[in-house]
């Protein structure tokens, strides 16, 4: 239940598509352009609520047809590419978990032969990311992306990194941009990776599932692996930065493919049952 005392970051956890998604429709309910830092900037639901209807020029409810934009032709933008380095960090990483958190993947024949395919992980640290990718193959690792977002991506450091280790740069300046672009991954055959909680998970329970992915899920017709992520939480809570040597482990669940007439909520929910599941098993 959103509340008008609610803030769209701290209490809600709208990360950057969410934002521009806001966006997006405040300009096309009430004529309104904001800008995604001046969303965030608003103490409350309220608060935003009285800038908005002292500024509207109109009222007017339009859903956002998402097959229509998915239909759409594509940046036939060239991809990044994952250099050899990527897999050396990767396994090393993975030897090193190994050691301090007695790393355990599991699950990894639940991975599609071939893409394109779309991870789910619940989001637990900032060791996600590298746990995700941490035992497969060179050949998954090759074909799979992440994406980031442009203010993160400012130095030339980060850029080189970004261009020879399969991230996707998006500048999130509008809906339709953002969500081409995750799209643009999966229409050429490859994978990506959404984290649909769009943030880091507060005292390790798994938060709620935003739909970004289940709409792309759906409209291209790609399935979707749920990835279950297990002790990362306890190893590397939020606002620490030297993690504890505890007990991690990574699952592949088995994919979950779209249904005719299931809503993007329904297909997010599905995914974030079987993650919930295969937590609750793990001892």
């Amino acid at each position: 239940t959103v509340k008008p005392t609610d803030n769209i970051e701290t209490d809600l956890a709208f990360d950057s598509l969410d934002k521009v998604a806001l966006q997006g429709f405040l300009e096309q309910t009430f004529g309104i352009k904001l800008s995604v830092e001046r969303i965030s900037s608003f103490a409350d639901i309220n608060e935003m609520a009285k800038y908005i209807n002292e500024r509207k020029t109109r009222v007017q409810v339009n859903n956002i047809d998402w097959k229509e934009l998915l239909s759409m032709p594509s940046s036939s933008q060239e991809l990044p590419r994952m250099a050899y380095s990527g897999n050396i960090i990767v396994r090393v990483f993975y030897y090193l978990s190994v050691l301090m958190f007695r790393l355990k993947v599991k699950g990894q024949e639940n991975i599609p032969a071939n893409g394109p395919y779309i991870l789910a992980p619940n989001h637990q640290s900032f060791l996600d990311a590298p746990l995700v990718m941490s035992k497969v193959s060179w050949k998954v690792m090759r074909h799979t992306y992440f994406y980031a977002k442009k203010d993160h991506i400012r130095s030339g450091i980060a850029r080189f990194f970004a261009r020879n280790h399969n991230i996707v740069i998006m500048d999130m300046s509008t809906l339709k941009d953002s969500i081409l672009a995750l799209s643009m991954v999966l229409k050429q055959g490859r994978n990506i990776v959404i984290f649909p909680e769009g943030t880091r998970c507060r005292k390790g329970k798994v938060g709620q599932f935003k739909k970004t992915f289940a709409i792309l899920s759906s409209e291209l017709n790609v399935p979707v692996v749920p990835v279950c992520i297990k002790g990362a939480y306890d190893a590397l809570p939020r606002g620490k930065w030297f993690p504890r040597f505890t007990k991690i482990e990574v699952e592949y669940l088995p994919p979950v493919f779209p249904q005719e007439q299931q809503s993007y909520e329904d297909l997010a929910n599905e995914v974030r049952e079987k993650i919930v599941q295969s937590l609750s098993e793990w001892d």
